[in-house]
């Protein structure tokens, strides 16, 4: 049996279990915790942009979360070579308290392990079951582990050991504010340098974003469409890698989607995000803009607790991970 079906036989079934026992959604659905899970990008300050304040009774949320990325990247010009093989797995602990009725107060603690990962078999197989194109992934290639970059003969990342730790931790103040007839929520997010560079898990600096979110109005309860979208601006702090004279500083992030109230337990949710360049550079997997669509479900397990799952693709190849497979709970009170 491939690896393929062996993973789809092993999430259908539970997943159909899950379904058939779940209760009707008290909480409010949100945008997917997601953003650029790739090596270099997930070291930055990128926030994942909140379109509304949490619905919890008390106006707390507690929220656990793993994603696991797989990227295989290799490209070179006159000037410069690449080769990025692994994964990511990011576990990420996230509060959120709504200390008044238009403002809250969010943490978010992630422990970040690199290594050459367990779904490269998987994604080989799909691709050879749609005949979509290997990207140069190869039988041979599985199960590999580099992160390498060269400029002019220099190397400037040589990343070649498994490693893992405590990432960055993020503090975030979000207001509600209420202009043209609809509620919108400023954020301030700050990002501090509790990772390490040396092992890919932080930037080594502090990075800085502010934005805008916006979620339609709810009119009735038969509504099922509820649409959303947001932008922000972040300012990144010089980073401890030698790529740091390449980076740049400052980057926009964009994100639009929808919910559909599929079933009174279960929300489907797909959204699209992008940020702009992070990287002075001819390769597109470091200066390029990133487009990247997420889509899954939020299925209420009871009045207080809801299931999240999700995969990423790359809509821009090559600038996000090829693959990315998210499952959290939510529990609020």
């Amino acid at each position: 049996m491939t690896s393929l079906k062996k993973i789809t036989y092993g999430i259908v079934p539970p997943c159909v279990c899950v379904l058939l026992s779940s209760h009707a959604m008290a909480l409010s659905p949100t945008p997917f915790e997601v953003g650029n899970f790739s090596p270099l990008a997930q070291t930055f300050g990128l926030p994942s942009i909140q379109t509304a304040l949490n619905t919890a009774p008390s106006g707390f949320e507690i929220s656990l979360q793993h994603a696991t990325a797989n990227t295989y990247v290799t490209h070179e010009n006159i000037n410069e070579i690449s080769y990025f093989d692994g994964e990511v797995a990011i576990t990420s602990l996230s509060l959120r308290w709504r200390f008044t009725n238009d403002a809250e107060l969010t943490l978010r603690a992630p422990y970040v392990d690199h290594s050459k990962g367990l779904w490269d078999d998987f994604i080989y197989d799909w691709h050879e079951w749609f005949g979509l194109p290997q990207g140069g992934r190869t039988q041979d290639a599985n199960d590999q582990f580099a992160y390498v970059y060269q400029r002019n003969g220099e190397r400037l990342l040589n990343f070649r050991e498994e490693a893992s730790g405590i990432g960055d931790v993020r503090v975030g103040y979000s207001q509600q504010l209420r202009f043209w007839e609809q509620d919108w929520l400023a954020q301030l997010e700050v990002k501090a340098p509790t990772g390490d560079a040396d092992k890919l898990t932080g930037s080594g600096a502090w990075d800085l974003s502010a934005g805008i979110g916006w979620e339609g109005a709810v009119a009735s309860p038969e509504q099922r469409f509820i649409p959303f979208a947001g932008a922000a601006v972040s300012y990144l702090g010089d980073s401890d890698l030698d790529l740091a004279p390449l980076q740049k500083n400052w980057a926009l992030s964009l994100r639009a989607g929808g919910h559909w109230r599929a079933l009174p337990y279960l929300t489907l949710t797909a959204q699209i995000d992008s940020h702009s360049g992070l990287y002075h550079s001819q390769l597109r997997e470091l200066s390029n803009f990133s487009l990247q669509l997420t889509t899954g479900g939020q299925i209420a397990l009871s009045d207080s607790l809801v299931l999240n799952i999700a995969i990423a693709e790359d809509l821009n190849t090559t600038i996000t991970p090829d693959f990315v497979a998210i499952l959290g709970m939510t529990y609020g009170w």
